[in-house]
């Protein structure tokens, strides 16, 4: 090595290729090897770095010290650099084959648990054996013996082995090197929905997003059990919800549970429910009046059957815009990575609607004190679930009875789980908590507006926002005051409920007529009933016949027109 370059590191070729940690190392270990080359008495000298660098330096011994150096004048940097950054950078000393290098890649892609030193012993066991074809060098162990050793004949037993003698290139370091990046390993392993786990992330802003624009759909899971009277086993309950995505609100949602048919199938969210929430962001809520997106999904929140094509045509008819209601989907993945593979089970990619998974994440925290809860996966899960299901099963038999004379009370029996409609109203009041909540760091809060000015005067905390509305015409000596005192104000970030309010005072949503309900809730969702002598209509509740819910026998058709239907029609 040159004289220039050993004085001067920065010089060396190495040197911009690596990264900021590894210069100062290789900074601090050119500085040790300096003081040796100019040292008289490197004995003494290598006891005082020693002393010196106690602690400081990784690795460093009196053998490490003399290793390094011959390295340094030998190799520059290079000596001094991890074999790991400088084989990357620099390329390997062996010229392993292409072929070899894929197949060894693929080995490792066999194993599941992503394990190199296993395979790594694979490769030595499974195919150094007489006859097996190595790729990328057209023979066995004993031709590339051959070619390795043309001085010596070919030993009958093959002598390599992963802890010994090993081919030219294939020391475990050297292939580590080679082995499969993660994205593509997890890929081979697990699959696709693995691999795109691993790919970047490009984070999103709620930042200048129109009011009323962007709704994201989505099912999710309840983690505890509930009873549902008839039922012969306590189940989760599902919930389906649709968020509006600049204030982070829930507008609307349902929960059902989770019934068994005689063949004990599961019913669950139905195709159906989807169009509620429709009907309900449509008629009650409100949209943008430039158009929606909704980001909905292929399982239950899905949008099918040329519902969006109706909705379109029959909003055309009362405003005059096209394609008024716009529904994007996620990818499912399922597809294998290579054609001629197992197909994989068909999942959708959480990403497309992660500010409500977010949401279900904070809603089963808040409810992770309700018995009877299942945990958040089978490694959590509380161990006295088993003895809940068995009481549950014994309790049943008379709960039923008791139903058929007492229904109200059959469902105040006491178990393990919290009924249906128990569960309900705690879930309904949690939701109201979470929409009111102020304690978060939702994204993009500060730029979109939504903070409140809070000022403290005489030890009060005065909302200077809301006085401002309930009394514009004092705010100049509300200022004055605040001036005069030094009085602090601080920003409070508002609820989601608080944004949503003060989106609407920037921006009028429209609402469709309920004439439009009919349209997408169309015969599918329809009921035949009849109208009776009182000229009321009486509902039956889908999951308790014991509820009835009765309206006056009116109708409004899409001119805005009410119609009283005559007694007996249907």
């Amino acid at each position: 090595m040159s004289n220039e370059l050993l004085k001067y590191p920065e010089a060396d070729q190495i040197w911009a290729s690596l990264t900021l940690q590894q210069r100062l190392e290789a900074r601090v270990w050119c500085d040790i090897c300096h003081r040796l080359l100019s040292a008289s008495n490197k004995g003494a000298e290598v006891a005082r770095i020693l002393t010196e660098y106690e602690g400081h330096v990784k690795g460093l011994s009196r053998s490490s010290i003399y290793r390094k150096l011959e390295a340094f004048k030998e190799r520059g940097v290079a000596g001094l650099a991890p074999v790991t950054a400088i084989n990357r950078l620099m390329g390997d000393s062996s010229t392993l084959p292409q072929e070899f290098v894929q197949f060894w890649q693929g080995l490792c892609g066999k194993h599941q648990r992503q394990k190199a030193r296993a395979a790594y012993r694979a490769l030595f066991f499974d195919y150094l054996v007489p006859g097996r074809v190595i790729p990328g060098y057209n023979c066995d162990w004993r031709g590339i013996w051959a070619q390795e050793h043309p001085h010596i004949s070919v030993p009958p037993v093959c002598p390599y082995s992963p802890a010994g003698q090993h081919p030219e290139g294939w020391s475990y370091r050297n292939l580590l090197l080679h082995k499969p990046d993660k994205d593509v390993w997890a890929g081979a392993a697990y699959g696709a929905q693995a691999m795109r786990s691993l790919l970047p992330s490009i984070p999103h802003t709620r930042v200048g997003l129109p009011f009323g624009s962007l709704f994201v759909v989505d099912d999710v899971w309840h983690d505890h059990k509930v009873t549902f009277l008839g039922e012969r086993q306590a189940e989760r309950p599902l919930e389906l919800a649709m968020m509006e995505c600049l204030t982070g609100r829930i507008t609307s949602w349902g929960i059902t549970p989770v019934r068994r048919r005689d063949d004990d199938s599961r019913i669950m969210l139905k195709e159906s429910y989807m169009r509620y929430l429709l009907v309900d962001m449509l008629c009650r809520v409100g949209v943008n009046p430039q158009g929606v997106t909704i980001l909905a999904e292929h399982g239950t929140a899905a949008i099918r059957g040329g519902l969006l094509e109706q909705i379109n045509a029959e909003i055309y008819r009362l405003t005059g815009v096209p394609d008024f209601v716009k529904v994007e989907t996620s990818s499912v993945y399922g597809k294998p990575l290579i054609e001629g593979l197992f197909a994989e089970r068909p999942r959708g990619n959480p990403r497309f609607k992660a500010m409500l998974e977010s949401t279900w994440n904070l809603l089963h925290n808040e409810l992770a004190m309700l018995p009877g809860q299942v945990g958040k996966d089978r490694d959590h899960s509380p161990a006295d679930i088993a003895g809940r299901d068995k009481e549950l099963a014994a309790l049943i038999p008379i709960a039923n009875a008791i139903a058929k004379e007492l229904p109200t009370e059959a469902q105040h029996l006491i178990t393990g789980y919290l009924n249906f409609f128990e569960f309900e109203k705690i879930l309904l009041k949690t939701k109201s908590l979470i929409e009111n909540r102020q304690d978060h760091h939702l994204e993009g809060w500060q730029e979109c507006g939504f903070v409140r000015q809070i000022a403290t005067i005489a030890g009060l905390d005065v909302d200077i926002d809301q006085h401002y509305l309930d009394h514009p015409e004092s705010m100049d000596e509300l200022n004055a005051l605040i001036r005069m005192k030094h009085c602090p104000v601080r920003s409070v970030p508002m609820s989601p409920l608080q944004a949503w309010a003060r989106c609407e005072e920037r921006q009028q949503l429209v609402r469709f007529p309920m004439s439009l309900a009919g349209v997408i809730l169309g015969e599918a969702c329809g009921k035949k009933i009849k109208v009776s002598d009182k000229g009321t209509i009486t509902i039956p509740d889908e999951f308790c016949s014991a509820r009835k819910i009765t309206y006056n026998a009116t109708v409004t058709d899409g001119h805005g027109r009410v119609i009283t239907l005559p007694r007996g029609a249907e």
